[in-house]
């Protein structure tokens, strides 16, 4: 174990050092972007880890991240320091409804008549030792999705993400400052997993740009989006209108191979492949109804017509396959009856074997899900029954419309084990009924009013489901089933607070408890057992080993709410402590993450004024 800890470390060192070095761009020609920016990084191994970073005078680290490749081994590091600046000009987060509008969408961020404290401060990113800042606050690029996973490539080496300057975003991608920009509708169009600085940009009204690897190679097209690498990033693939928005085409490599379409609705590379998928349409107008024409589904060299008035959902990938439905709208309908009314077929195609197949019978709405390497559907039939349907067409599972009532509905989830679970009501304040594989499912009691989560234990082969019990709204109880085991827990708690173990039987959640109004307090349970009795004003973070006998957390002690896992100023303000193993370990920690691979939790800690990796 000693050995394994050392290489960990070890790697952490390399992947830093090769996170650093410089990025050169062949090929270079006019309009270079300014690519610079501010390094700091010591490259020393710690007595007790690795050194990432030297703090500056003034400065604070205020948050910390290890990513992990899936086999456990590090992937990447992410931190927030930030250094007061009282006399700063603050904007408020609000754009001015009656500002000026520099491009589409909001306006301007106004001044802050009233800033708060936790914006009096500059912030700077460390990824990987390298320094990215000053900004006023850091988000996501398009402020949706808040996992830093998804800002930083496959390879752990690159990061994307956006900084706020004043009234403006700075656009870092791939390591690089791309370009600043007004709102999130304007923000960069790019491929973050692919760590290529390469994107597009709408400069002004009805005027994209393209950048390719930080050197613009276009302008004054109408329209430039859906930008994408290949895996092995030699291949690039994009939507642009030259002319008019709506004469879209895809390219490859900057060269035309489809098109025009009224619009590209789907284009990129099959996950881990160089083939290329897109489906666009024609808009037209007959007789005052809007029917849309796509003509064909393109992945790869394999072509599917697709009839006038269909039209073609999502494309989904497993490591052999591509699923999409077409469905047919049958305008010849007159009825009332949605079931009735739109068609929808399943095509499946092996785009290693070059087959394809089909079936159909379903109506109204189709959702695919992938368990595994396999497609699952849930839909109805055309006499509004609710099944769900595995790769192929063979039905798992059916519930009549008259087992519904006219007012129920019904839903099923394929767990990792392949077990169909099967759920439905008869009216919206009834309970649900519950069966797995078509058989009924005592376990679950009778008393439900939602089946929350369903998820997997690898070493055990059990599903464990967490259900709320006995209240349509605001349910306080929770049953668990981990296997044949079942738990009751009273208390206030949902399905992302439950957390169970990948080998055994353990499991922890969090209940709320609240003692006044709108004061909560936060206890952690093990087998729905208080681990102790200390209540936390918040816990972020919590991991657990995989044998779940050991976990760690964040926890807050303030009085003061909202302190979240995510980058926004108002959870980096709030002291966080670190909790192991009920033992509050003093000092500046980041989020704790298990790696399966050194048995160890990872995590950033302040240390000697310095940010250093360690294990705990």
């Amino acid at each position: 174990m000693v050995k394994r800890k050392q290489q960990i470390l070890s790697l952490i060192a390399v992947v830093i050092l090769s996170a650093i070095l410089p990025i050169v761009c062949n090929g270079a020609k006019a309009k270079r972007l300014d690519n610079t920016h501010s390094t700091t990084y010591t490259g020393a191994l710690a007595a007790s880890g690795v050194e990432i970073y030297r703090l500056e005078s003034g400065e604070e680290f205020v948050y910390g991240k290890i990513g992990l490749k899936s086999d456990g081994d590090f992937n990447y590091s992410f931190a927030i320091v930030r250094k007061p600046n009282p006399n700063k000009t603050i904007y408020a987060r609000e754009f001015d409804p009656y500002g000026p509008r520099p491009i589409m969408g909001g306006g301007k961020m106004k001044l802050d008549q009233n800033p708060q404290e936790f914006d009096r401060y500059d912030f700077w990113v460390i990824f990987n030792g390298h320094k990215f800042g000053p900004y006023d606050r850091i988000v996501e690029m398009h402020q949706d999705n808040a996992n830093i996973d998804t800002w930083v490539s496959k390879d752990g080496q690159r990061i994307s993400f956006a900084g706020v300057k004043g009234q403006m975003y700075e656009a870092i991608i791939a390591n690089n400052k791309a370009i600043s920009f007004w709102n999130a509708i304007q923000a960069p169009i790019f491929d973050p997993l692919s760590g290529i600085n390469s994107f597009a940009f709408l400069w002004s009204n009805d005027n994209y740009k393209f950048y390719e690897k930080g050197v613009q190679v276009s302008a004054d097209w109408k329209q430039l989006s859906k930008v994408s690498y290949s895996d092995n990033g030699e291949n690039l693939v994009y939507v642009g209108a030259k002319d008019s928005k709506h004469e879209q085409n895809i390219y490859l490599n900057h060269k035309k191979i489809a098109g025009p379409y009224y619009i590209v609705s789907q284009a990129g590379f099959i996950p881990n492949t160089n083939i290329v998928y897109y489906s666009g349409f024609q808009e037209k107008i007959i007789d005052n109804t809007v029917e849309y024409n796509y003509e064909y589904v393109a992945i790869g060299h394999k072509r599917v017509i697709i009839p006038d008035g269909h039209s073609v959902g999502n494309f989904h990938f497993t490591n052999s396959k591509v699923s999409f439905t077409v469905t047919d709208h049958n305008k010849a309908y007159k009825g009332n009856d949605p079931f009735k009314r739109d068609k929808i077929k399943v095509y499946e195609y092996n785009y290693l074997t070059d087959e394809i197949i089909q079936h159909e019978g379903y109506a109204l709405t189709l959702q695919t899900t992938i368990v595994g390497n396999t497609f699952f559907y849930t839909t109805y039939n055309s006499n509004s029954d609710a099944i769900v349907v595995m790769e192929g067409g063979a039905i798992l599972d059916k519930v009549g419309r008259a087992d519904m009532g006219k007012e129920g509905v019904a839903f099923f989830k394929v767990s990792p084990s392949g077990a169909v679970y099967t759920y439905y009501q008869t009216n919206y304040s009834s309970p649900y009924k519950i069966r797995k594989d078509g058989a009924p499912f005592p376990l679950a009691g009778t008393k439900i009013s939602w089946v929350e989560d369903i998820s997997y234990n690898p070493s055990t082969n059990e599903d464990n489901i967490v259900i709320a019990v006995d209240a349509p709204v605001g349910a306080k109880q929770r049953r668990l089933l981990k296997g044949n085991s079942v738990f009751d827990l009273y208390g206030d708690t949902w399905a992302s607070n439950v957390h169970f173990a990948k080998k055994g039987k353990v499991f922890y959640s969090v209940h709320r408890d609240i003692t006044t109004s709108n004061n909560w307090r936060f206890l952690l349970c093990k087998n729905g057992k208080p681990t102790d009795d200390k209540k936390w004003t918040s816990t972020t973070s919590f991991c657990m080993s995989d044998d779940g006998e050991q976990y760690a957390m964040l926890v807050t002690e303030s009085d003061i709410t909202g302190a979240g896992a995510d980058t926004e100023n108002v959870m980096l303000h709030i002291p966080k402590r670190m909790i192991l193993n009920g033992a509050m370990i003093h000092g500046k920690y980041g989020n704790p993450t298990w790696s399966s691979s050194s048995g160890s939790f990872l995590v950033i800690r302040e240390q000697n004024g310095a940010l250093e990796i360690t294990e705990l």
